[in-house]
């Protein structure tokens, strides 16, 4: 007497069973045809395995920081796998009053399906911070400098003007003179600017030449 067994399809996780036949007088015998005319060795098709597709990943804004949740999808059974993580922070670049500063974070996932991701966030520049110097008037022996602002940081001047602050170079900070010498001659005062160090104005180095008229 033959026995019909309906095969079934391997799904991800389990083995599906070929169509087959048996017979009570041949135990352990499956036959592929109802012919018997075939055997076979087994008759288990093996399951398939999940295939993942390419994750993705989404990051989200939480208190202190970032966290980021990875998402794969199967492509056979729709089994879907997630996974959240915390980002760890390292400040990469300090932001300073000419630049913009970087942090970076990164995520790193226990599930071996995802890979490190990292997001790099740009922070605000830092304000100036601006000294004030009063004006240092012309003399008939030496040039002066205008009322300006310089910041302690990166040492650049400013001119405040309607409550704004208005960047120049040191060079237009100076008030020139011309004051006639003896002789019938007119000696004239030529300025190199250095920028500051360790926190100084502007430094003013005064030099003469005398030009014979």
């Amino acid at each position: 007497v033959l026995t019909h067994h309906v095969g079934s399809n391997p799904t991800c996780v389990y083995d599906g069973e070929k169509e087959y036949w048996t017979c009570a007088n041949e135990p352990g015998v499956y036959y592929g045809d109802e012919a018997c005319e075939e055997t076979l060795d087994t008759i288990v098709i093996p399951a398939t395995g999940h295939d993942y597709q390419e994750p993705t990943y989404t990051w989200n804004e939480v208190e202190n920081g970032f966290e980021c949740v990875a998402r794969t999808t199967c492509s056979h059974c729709n089994e879907v796998i997630t996974e959240t993580a915390v980002a760890s922070k390292s400040v990469t670049r300090q932001a300073t009053c000419t630049e913009e500063g970087q942090i970076t974070y990164t995520v790193v996932f226990k599930n071996s399906k995802f890979t490190t991701q990292t997001k790099v966030v740009s922070t605000p520049m830092l304000e100036h911070d601006y000294v004030h110097f009063n004006e240092t008037p012309a003399t008939k022996e030496s040039n002066g400098i205008k009322e300006h602002y310089e910041c302690s940081m990166c040492h650049k001047c400013f001119l405040k003007e309607n409550n704004a602050y208005v960047e120049v170079t040191p060079e237009q900070l100076v008030l020139t003179y011309k004051a006639k010498g003896c002789g019938g001659s007119i000696e004239t005062f030529a300025f190199t600017s250095l920028a500051a160090i360790g926190g100084a104005s502007i430094l003013l180095f005064l030099k003469s030449r005398k030009e014979e008229k």
